[in-house]
C-alpha cells in the first residue's frame, strides 16, 4: 500500500512539473515573438540620430498570472517588455552627455521612472544618482538598452518588473531623452511603435 501510494505522488508531482514547463513554454515562446508591429523610426533631433532596435522582453512575478489577456502562468509569472535597445549617433563635431538620471521612461502614457542602465546594480535601479551618463565623442556610435527601473529580488535573483505583454493589443514604449551639448540641455522624444507578441 505504501509503494502503491509512493507512486501515485510520484506521478501527480511529474505531472505538475509538466503543466510547470508548459506554462513556462508559453512564457517563452510569447517573449521569443515580441516584437515591433512596425519599422521603427529614426529619430534626429538636437544632434543625435535614435533608432529603436528592438524590444526586450522577460518575466515578472508581480502580475495576475491568471489574467487571460496575459501570458502567464500563477508558479512561474507573466511575460513582460522590460526595455528597449536603441542605436544612438552622434551626427554633429561636438561632445553629447545623455543623462539618463534626468530622462524618463513612459508605457502607454503610464510614467515609469528614470531608466535602468546597463552596467548598474540592480540594487541602484531608479536612484538618480547611482545612474550614470553616456558620453558620445564627436561621431560615434553606441547601441544600448533602456530599461524599467522597476526590479525585486525573486527567489535567488534580481528581476525587472516590466510591463505585461497583452494578447488583445500592443504596448507603446516612450522614453525622454535628456542631452547636454556645449552648455544647452535639451530633450527628444523617442517613440516606438506598438510592441505585441505574435504568440497565440
Amino acid at each position: 500500500m505504501k509503494k502503491v501510494i509512493t507512486f501515485f505522488i510520484t506521478i501527480l508531482f511529474a505531472v505538475l512539473s509538466l503543466n510547470s514547463i508548459a506554462f513556462a513554454s508559453v512564457i517563452i515562446n510569447a517573449c521569443d515573438n515580441t516584437k515591433f508591429i512596425s519599422e521603427p523610426i529614426p529619430v534626429s533631433e538636437f544632434g543625435l540620430n535614435i533608432t529603436p532596435l528592438l524590444p526586450l522582453t522577460g518575466f515578472t512575478s508581480n502580475q495576475n498570472a491568471n489574467n487571460p489577456n496575459m501570458y502567464g502562468e500563477p508558479r512561474i509569472g507573466v511575460a513582460c517588455i522590460t526595455g528597449v535597445k536603441f542605436s544612438i549617433k552622434n551626427e554633429t563635431p561636438n561632445v553629447i552627455v545623455i543623462s539618463w538620471k534626468d530622462s524618463v521612461i513612459s508605457v502607454d502614457g503610464e510614467i515609469l521612472g528614470i531608466p535602468f542602465i546597463p552596467g548598474m546594480k540592480y540594487a541602484n535601479a531608479g536612484n538618480p544618482s547611482a545612474t550614470p551618463n553616456t558620453v558620445l565623442p564627436p561621431g560615434a556610435i553606441i547601441n544600448t538598452a533602456t530599461y524599467i527601473s522597476k526590479v525585486n529580488f525573486s527567489g535567488r535573483h534580481w528581476q525587472i518588473d516590466g510591463v505585461p505583454l497583452l494578447k488583445d493589443r500592443s504596448r507603446i514604449f516612450n522614453i525622454y531623452i535628456a542631452t547636454t551639448s556645449n552648455g544647452a540641455t535639451n530633450y527628444i522624444n523617442i517613440t516606438t511603435p506598438g510592441i505585441k507578441s505574435t504568440y497565440i
